[in-house]
Protein backbone atom coordinates (compact mmCIF):
# COMPACT_ATOMS: atom_id res chain seq x y z
CA UNK A 1 0.00 0.00 0.00
CA UNK A 2 2.85 2.44 0.38
CA UNK A 3 3.19 3.10 -3.33
CA UNK A 4 -0.50 4.04 -3.81
CA UNK A 5 0.25 7.10 -5.75
CA UNK A 6 1.95 4.92 -8.30
CA UNK A 7 -1.21 3.07 -8.47
CA UNK A 8 -3.41 5.69 -9.28
CA UNK A 9 -0.95 7.38 -11.59
CA UNK A 10 -0.59 3.85 -13.92
CA UNK A 11 -4.39 2.97 -13.83
CA UNK A 12 -5.70 6.99 -14.16
CA UNK A 13 -3.50 7.77 -16.71
CA UNK A 14 -3.94 4.26 -18.76
CA UNK A 15 -7.85 4.33 -18.32
CA UNK A 16 -7.88 7.80 -19.58
CA UNK A 17 -5.52 7.39 -22.88
CA UNK A 18 -7.58 4.10 -23.26
CA UNK A 19 -10.95 6.39 -23.45
CA UNK A 20 -9.20 9.25 -25.65
CA UNK A 21 -8.47 6.36 -28.22
CA UNK A 22 -12.18 4.98 -28.01
CA UNK A 23 -13.57 8.50 -28.78
CA UNK A 24 -11.10 9.49 -31.63
CA UNK A 25 -12.73 6.02 -32.73
CA UNK A 26 -15.96 5.24 -32.22
CA UNK A 27 -17.47 8.78 -31.11
CA UNK A 28 -20.58 9.78 -32.67
CA UNK A 29 -19.97 13.53 -31.90
CA UNK A 30 -17.93 16.07 -33.60
CA UNK A 31 -16.66 19.30 -33.49
CA UNK A 32 -17.42 20.94 -29.70
CA UNK A 33 -19.15 17.83 -28.71
CA UNK A 34 -16.44 15.91 -29.03
CA UNK A 35 -13.35 18.42 -27.90
CA UNK A 36 -15.50 18.67 -24.96
CA UNK A 37 -15.53 14.92 -24.40
CA UNK A 38 -11.76 14.60 -25.13
CA UNK A 39 -10.93 17.40 -22.65
CA UNK A 40 -12.40 15.48 -19.73
CA UNK A 41 -10.56 12.21 -20.48
CA UNK A 42 -7.26 14.93 -20.03
CA UNK A 43 -8.48 16.18 -17.09
CA UNK A 44 -8.81 12.66 -15.79
CA UNK A 45 -5.31 11.87 -17.14
CA UNK A 46 -4.08 15.23 -15.08
CA UNK A 47 -5.56 14.15 -12.18
CA UNK A 48 -3.14 10.84 -12.49
CA UNK A 49 -0.21 13.11 -13.14
CA UNK A 50 -0.50 14.88 -10.34
CA UNK A 51 -0.98 12.16 -7.79
CA UNK A 52 1.75 10.77 -9.58
CA UNK A 53 3.95 13.40 -8.30
CA UNK A 54 3.43 12.70 -4.87
CA UNK A 55 5.32 9.21 -5.60
CA UNK A 56 8.64 11.28 -6.22
CA UNK A 57 8.37 13.15 -3.18
CA UNK A 58 8.63 16.65 -4.01
CA UNK A 59 8.13 18.50 -7.30
CA UNK A 60 11.83 19.30 -8.23
CA UNK A 61 12.32 15.24 -8.37
CA UNK A 62 9.59 14.41 -10.57
CA UNK A 63 11.27 17.49 -12.83
CA UNK A 64 15.07 15.46 -12.42
CA UNK A 65 13.03 12.57 -14.16
CA UNK A 66 13.51 13.98 -17.76
CA UNK A 67 17.62 14.32 -17.47
CA UNK A 68 17.25 10.11 -17.64
CA UNK A 69 15.13 10.40 -20.78
CA UNK A 70 16.35 7.38 -22.91
CA UNK A 71 18.03 5.61 -20.39
CA UNK A 72 15.71 5.01 -17.10
CA UNK A 73 12.11 3.18 -17.89
CA UNK A 74 10.40 5.92 -15.88
CA UNK A 75 11.97 8.95 -17.45
CA UNK A 76 10.56 7.27 -20.85
CA UNK A 77 7.07 7.31 -19.51
CA UNK A 78 7.01 10.42 -18.12
CA UNK A 79 8.14 12.44 -21.24
CA UNK A 80 5.65 10.28 -22.81
CA UNK A 81 2.66 11.14 -20.52
CA UNK A 82 3.88 14.95 -21.00
CA UNK A 83 3.71 14.35 -24.82
CA UNK A 84 0.38 12.77 -24.95
CA UNK A 85 -0.83 15.68 -22.54
CA UNK A 86 0.42 18.45 -24.89
CA UNK A 87 -1.11 17.01 -28.08
CA UNK A 88 -3.99 15.95 -26.58
CA UNK A 89 -4.50 19.31 -25.02
CA UNK A 90 -3.99 21.26 -28.37
CA UNK A 91 -6.59 18.69 -29.99
CA UNK A 92 -9.12 18.68 -27.01
CA UNK A 93 -9.07 22.81 -26.79
CA UNK A 94 -8.65 23.45 -30.73
CA UNK A 95 -12.14 21.17 -31.06
CA UNK A 96 -13.67 22.89 -28.40
CA UNK A 97 -13.10 26.61 -29.12
CA UNK A 98 -14.72 25.74 -32.67
CA UNK A 99 -11.96 27.43 -34.40
CA UNK A 100 -9.52 26.45 -37.24
CA UNK A 101 -9.59 23.09 -38.84
CA UNK A 102 -11.41 20.28 -37.71
CA UNK A 103 -9.20 17.61 -39.47
CA UNK A 104 -6.36 19.50 -38.49
CA UNK A 105 -6.93 19.42 -34.60
CA UNK A 106 -8.07 15.50 -34.60
CA UNK A 107 -4.85 14.52 -36.38
CA UNK A 108 -3.03 16.36 -33.88
CA UNK A 109 -5.46 13.82 -31.68
CA UNK A 110 -4.41 10.96 -33.16
CA UNK A 111 -0.78 12.02 -32.89
CA UNK A 112 -1.46 11.93 -29.15
CA UNK A 113 -2.41 8.22 -29.21
CA UNK A 114 -2.29 5.88 -32.06
CA UNK A 115 -3.95 2.76 -32.71
CA UNK A 116 -7.08 1.34 -31.86
CA UNK A 117 -8.85 -1.74 -33.06
CA UNK A 118 -12.42 -1.93 -35.36
CA UNK A 119 -14.98 -2.91 -32.80
CA UNK A 120 -13.73 -2.23 -28.94
CA UNK A 121 -16.60 -4.54 -26.89
CA UNK A 122 -14.37 -7.28 -28.81
CA UNK A 123 -11.39 -5.60 -27.80
CA UNK A 124 -11.87 -5.69 -24.37
CA UNK A 125 -13.27 -8.83 -24.41
CA UNK A 126 -10.16 -10.04 -25.65
CA UNK A 127 -7.31 -8.45 -23.47
CA UNK A 128 -9.84 -9.93 -20.77
CA UNK A 129 -9.66 -13.09 -21.17
CA UNK A 130 -6.23 -12.91 -21.83
CA UNK A 131 -5.41 -10.79 -18.89
CA UNK A 132 -7.28 -14.50 -16.86
CA UNK A 133 -5.23 -16.82 -18.86
CA UNK A 134 -2.02 -15.58 -18.13
CA UNK A 135 -2.98 -15.36 -14.34
CA UNK A 136 -1.61 -18.71 -13.44
CA UNK A 137 2.24 -18.77 -15.19
CA UNK A 138 1.94 -14.92 -13.54
CA UNK A 139 1.00 -16.13 -10.08
CA UNK A 140 3.09 -19.04 -10.35
CA UNK A 141 6.88 -16.98 -11.33
CA UNK A 142 5.63 -14.59 -8.40
CA UNK A 143 5.32 -17.66 -5.82
CA UNK A 144 8.43 -19.16 -6.97
CA UNK A 145 10.25 -16.03 -6.57
CA UNK A 146 8.68 -15.18 -3.04
CA UNK A 147 6.25 -17.39 -1.72
CA UNK A 148 5.79 -15.88 1.45
CA UNK A 149 5.35 -11.98 -0.51
CA UNK A 150 3.09 -13.85 -2.60
CA UNK A 151 0.80 -15.06 -0.47
CA UNK A 152 0.15 -12.27 1.34
CA UNK A 153 -1.23 -10.62 -2.13
CA UNK A 154 -3.73 -13.47 -2.23
CA UNK A 155 -7.01 -11.38 -1.46
CA UNK A 156 -5.59 -8.79 -3.67
CA UNK A 157 -5.24 -11.08 -6.68
CA UNK A 158 -8.49 -12.80 -5.87
CA UNK A 159 -10.32 -9.88 -5.88
CA UNK A 160 -8.89 -8.61 -9.11
CA UNK A 161 -9.54 -11.95 -10.99
CA UNK A 162 -13.38 -11.77 -9.67
CA UNK A 163 -13.59 -8.03 -10.92
CA UNK A 164 -12.32 -9.16 -14.47
CA UNK A 165 -15.06 -12.01 -14.30
CA UNK A 166 -17.66 -9.82 -13.71
CA UNK A 167 -16.40 -7.55 -16.23
CA UNK A 168 -15.70 -10.13 -18.99
CA UNK A 169 -19.52 -11.67 -18.09
CA UNK A 170 -21.12 -8.17 -18.59
CA UNK A 171 -19.55 -6.91 -21.64
CA UNK A 172 -20.82 -10.50 -23.28
CA UNK A 173 -23.65 -9.65 -22.19
CA UNK A 174 -24.13 -6.72 -24.01
CA UNK A 175 -22.98 -8.33 -27.13
CA UNK A 176 -24.72 -11.44 -27.43
CA UNK A 177 -27.79 -10.87 -25.08
CA UNK A 178 -28.25 -7.09 -26.23
CA UNK A 179 -28.06 -6.04 -22.46
CA UNK A 180 -28.53 -2.23 -21.61
CA UNK A 181 -24.96 0.12 -22.71
CA UNK A 182 -25.25 1.13 -18.75
CA UNK A 183 -23.61 -2.41 -18.60
CA UNK A 184 -20.84 -0.97 -20.34
CA UNK A 185 -20.08 1.28 -17.72
CA UNK A 186 -20.46 -1.29 -14.96
CA UNK A 187 -17.91 -3.52 -16.75
CA UNK A 188 -15.50 -0.75 -16.98
CA UNK A 189 -15.87 0.27 -13.70
CA UNK A 190 -15.22 -3.52 -12.84
CA UNK A 191 -12.02 -3.20 -14.87
CA UNK A 192 -10.57 0.10 -13.14
CA UNK A 193 -11.27 -1.19 -9.76
CA UNK A 194 -8.92 -4.68 -10.58
CA UNK A 195 -6.35 -2.77 -12.22
CA UNK A 196 -6.14 -0.84 -9.32
CA UNK A 197 -6.14 -3.79 -7.08
CA UNK A 198 -3.59 -5.55 -8.76
CA UNK A 199 -1.76 -2.77 -9.60
CA UNK A 200 -1.28 -2.50 -5.15
CA UNK A 201 -0.71 -6.14 -5.04
CA UNK A 202 2.21 -5.87 -7.87
CA UNK A 203 3.68 -2.66 -6.16
CA UNK A 204 3.49 -4.09 -2.67
CA UNK A 205 6.09 -6.92 -4.24
CA UNK A 206 8.41 -4.66 -5.69
CA UNK A 207 11.34 -6.02 -3.18
CA UNK A 208 11.34 -9.55 -5.28
CA UNK A 209 14.20 -9.59 -7.93
CA UNK A 210 12.54 -11.04 -11.43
Amino acid sequence: MHELPLVFFTVLSQSAVGAFVLLLCFSQYNGRQLGGRLFATLCLFGIGLAIGVFHMGQLLRAINLFFGIGRSPMSDEIALSALFGILGAISALGLLSGKGSQLLFKSIGWLAALGAGKNALWVAVIGMIASLLIRPSYLSILWRANSALTSEQTLWFGLQVLLILVALIATLFVIFKRAPSSWIYASATSVIMAELLGRVAFYNMWTITM
